[in-house]
């Protein structure tokens, strides 16, 4: 299971939205918070149930880069199963929560019938 928030921007417009994040290491939820917490913009955690709750079916996979210290858009997430599709041949790949963020590469590949 992997962690999702709700991103809030403190203005929010057409163009910059509230937005669902989802990411796959305790690590990178918490330098995230650090990241997106900041003039009156709020990042708030929230369970796959609610999302589904909502209709939401994507988020967008944050992860913590340790060379640049920022927090980095890495795909997108269906949050009904865990998992994203590959860009280059559509295939999907299970997401797992992870110990560090040097693990968040890994992911599992999903057969789906």
């Amino acid at each position: 299971m992997i962690l999702y928030a709700i991103y809030t921007p403190a203005d929010a417009t057409n163009r910059n939205r509230e937005r669902v994040f989802a990411f796959a290491s305790i690590e990178s939820f918490v330098n995230a918070m650090g990241d997106y917490n900041q003039s009156g913009a709020t990042l708030t955690p929230t369970t796959q149930d609610f999302l589904k709750e909502r209709a939401v079916s994507m988020a967008v996979l944050i992860s913590w880069n340790p060379e640049t210290k920022y927090c980095e858009e890495s795909g997108i997430i269906y949050t009904s199963d865990n998992s994203m599709k590959d860009n280059w041949n559509g295939s999907r790949h299970e997401i797992h929560l992870v110990e560090k963020t040097a693990d968040e590469k890994l992911l599992k590949k999903v057969i789906y019938p």
